[in-house]
């Protein structure tokens, strides 16, 4: 994918959570309990996009080819492996592509 493409996607995600939090809102203000609310649900929101924009950069980035030469020795692919990793976003599971290097 593009990466014109995956911001639109991302950020149109984001815009969705958005219109839901405002239209949870009531028109005539925030009790505080509504407002601890909106707060957690925007959080919520921002990690959201965060972690969507961190997984679609990894996921563009990663190897798709069998073979990839690292340091000058051929490395062959060998699974696919779901990892998750602890983000500043909250967990974010990624599938990643592993290989192995040629016997020598």
């Amino acid at each position: 994918m593009q990466p014109l493409n995956m911001v639109r996607q991302i950020v149109g995600e984001f815009q969705d959570r958005l219109l839901k939090l405002f239209q949870g809102v009531k028109s005539e203000g925030l009790s505080p309990e509504g407002f601890r609310g909106f707060v957690d649900g925007l959080k919520q929101a921002v990690n959201a996009a965060g972690l969507d924009a961190l997984v679609a950069a990894v996921h563009r980035q990663d190897e798709t080819g069998e073979t990839v030469v690292y340091e000058g020795q051929v490395h062959r692919f060998k699974l696919d492996s779901e990892k998750e990793w602890l983000t500043p976003f909250g967990k974010a599971t990624i599938n990643r592509r592993y290989y192995q290097p040629d016997a020598i």
